[in-house]
């Protein structure tokens, strides 16, 4: 799988359905090492990185939404992939942290 296809799969999973309170929403796909106690293991495990920066103002609701955004992008990814959901809140006029492949950027005023 490619970032192209990951990046296909998290715009789809957000589908315009973007919480007031969302500021950005990136995804990244990243290579874990094996452990020591896994060398026999053939699968290479993958782990889909999935970030929602929210305001200070998000509800749970606003963070369900990015849980359910995150199982609609690993619901397109066979077993040999993993996800890693996070979910922070910043204030407003702060920076958010970002993965590599920004899905949603909300525009400054």
């Amino acid at each position: 799988m490619t970032d192209k296809f990951l990046i296909e799969s998290a715009k789809h999973a957000l589908d315009n359905h973007i919480p007031k309170s969302l500021i950005s929403a990136s995804v990244e796909l990243k290579t874990l090492k094996k452990k020591w106690f896994q060398v026999f293991d053939k699968k290479t495990k993958k782990e889909i990185q999935w970030l929602c920066v929210f305001n200070q103002t998000a509800t749970e609701d606003d963070i369900e939404f990015g849980r359910i955004a995150g199982t609609e992008i690993i619901s397109d990814f066979n077993s040999e992939y993993g996800i890693n959901e996070m979910f922070e809140k910043i204030d407003s006029e702060d920076t958010p942290r970002v993965l590599r492949n920004i899905i949603y950027s909300k525009p400054k005023l």
